[in-house]
This record gives C-alpha cells, sequence and structure tokens, in this order.
C-alpha cells in the first residue's frame, strides 16, 4: 500500500533523521497511486457527524473502520519503523464550507495523510504549524502527500471560505500519545 519507495530501508533512515532535525516532513506520494485513488473514493462515500466547538475547531469527522483498518494495517507499521510511539488517536477530517481548526495550546506528534483531489488553496484549509510566536510553515495541500510533526510546533487549518462551497477537503489526523 506504502509507494515502495517509502519502504526501502536507506530511506527510513533518512526520514528519521529528517523528523529528528526539521519540526515537518512531508512525504509526497505516500501511498501507492491506485491505492490513495480508491481510499479517497472510501472517504467520499462515509457518512460525516459535524462538529462544532467555537473556540477550537469546525469540521465533519469519521470512525469508519473500514477507512481506518486500511490505516492500522498499512501505515501504522511504516510509523513504527520510524518512531518510537506507540499509541494514538486516529480521525478522518472533512473540511468544507466554514470549517476550520484553530492553532491548539498543545503541542502533538502527529501525521496527516492528505487525501484531497481538487483543493485550491486559496479556497483557505490550508495546514499551517506554528511556533505561537510568528514562525509558521505552510503545507500546500497535495492529494497524497503525508506529513509528520515531531511535536515541535502546534498546527492549525485555516478558515476555509466562501470559494469551497461544494469542495470538500479529506484527510487522517493521527496524534501520537
Amino acid at each position: 500500500m506504502i509507494n515502495d519507495y517509502y519502504s526501502n530501508n536507506a530511506i527510513i533512515k533518512i526520514i528519521k533523521n529528517k523528523i529528528a532535525s526539521e519540526d515537518v516532513v512531508e512525504l509526497r506520494d505516500f501511498l501507492k497511486p491506485k491505492i490513495a485513488k480508491k481510499l479517497f473514493k472510501n472517504m467520499e462515500k462515509l457518512k460525516f457527524l459535524r462538529e462544532e466547538k467555537l473556540m477550537s475547531h469546525s469540521y465533519g469527522y469519521s470512525t469508519n473502520s473500514s477507512v481506518l483498518k486500511i490505516v492500522i494495517n498499512e501505515i501504522i507499521p511504516f510509523i513504527l519503523d520510524i518512531t518510537t510511539i506507540k499509541d494514538m488517536d486516529l480521525s478522518i477530517v472533512k473540511i468544507t464550507h466554514k470549517d476550520y481548526i484553530l492553532l491548539h495550546e498543545d503541542k502533538h506528534k502527529l501525521f496527516i495523510l492528505e487525501l484531497t483531489n481538487e483543493w485550491d488553496d486559496t479556497y483557505g484549509g490550508r495546514i499551517t504549524f506554528s511556533d505561537g510566536s510568528g514562525t509558521t510553515k505552510n503545507i500546500t495541500t497535495r492529494f497524497n502527500s503525508f506529513i509528520l510533526s515531531n511535536g515541535k510546533l502546534r498546527f492549525f487549518i485555516k478558515y476555509s471560505h466562501n470559494k469551497s462551497k461544494n469542495k470538500h477537503k479529506y484527510m487522517i489526523i493521527g496524534r501520537f500519545k
């Protein structure tokens, strides 16, 4: 399921070193293309529950077991190869018009698997990491990218404004415990 490139031991070593030295690492074309497209299609069909907490976030979420099973069986072994993490919370998130995640006070090691087709960052909804004092790292939305954070930065998702009407941004977020 994971792109064969990321299964190479030399590449895994490079990724480990990057995670240790950089706050955020992005791995492009993370899943094999057919798998990424299939996972995206499955996510489009999910029923999402709305969760709105004014001072925290607004988005749709799902705990669909068939999608999360793919993550658990295929992605978690990769994460265990590159980190010492033993446990995490997983969520499937759908960002639409007027959705956001505010900058959290707590810092988490986490991953975000971006599975969004046809999204333009001018719609809003951009993933941004920040140290809380003005230094930021923006992540451009790319289908099938895997973002890892070493927990030194906090993240937020910019408000998704009127240009995003009828558009959906899908991602799987894993927060390490």
